[in-house]
């Protein structure tokens, strides 16, 4: 699932290893939408569910899932944020929220560079 929301965004999954300025770059151009129109019924290109928890649709009464996703500049970490909605949502509807990004990245960045997002830095 994740692999397919850093596909879906522009993102080649070779370079993620890369420990260079280029990679940094190239995480920080890329910022997009994952659309699951349905989640109870979307399937992958070998027909396995998208969302793979059908259970916790079910007990939701999910019906679309998206992601939103965007690189830092100054690191390579990704911000992603799932929004499981009760509604069918257009993808054209979803890419409305794509601002969200900028706004949680503005207030996370000195965090981000720091490395304390997640806790104390290293």
């Amino acid at each position: 699932m994740v692999a397919r929301l850093l596909t879906e965004v522009g993102l080649d999954l070779d370079w993620a290893n890369q420990q260079d300025a280029i990679a940094i770059k190239t995480l920080a151009r890329l910022s997009g939408v994952f659309h699951v129109l349905d989640a109870a019924s979307a399937v992958d290109d070998r027909g396995r569910k998208i969302i793979s928890s059908q259970d916790f649709v079910s007990k939701y009464a999910l019906k679309t899932v998206f992601w939103l996703g965007g690189g830092y500049a100054t690191s390579k970490t990704f911000l992603t944020l799932i929004v499981f909605c009760k509604e069918s949502l257009e993808k054209p509807k979803v890419e409305h929220f794509l601002p969200l990004l900028s706004c949680i990245k503005a207030g996370t960045t000195t965090l981000v560079s720091s490395g304390t997002l997640f806790g104390t830095p290293t």
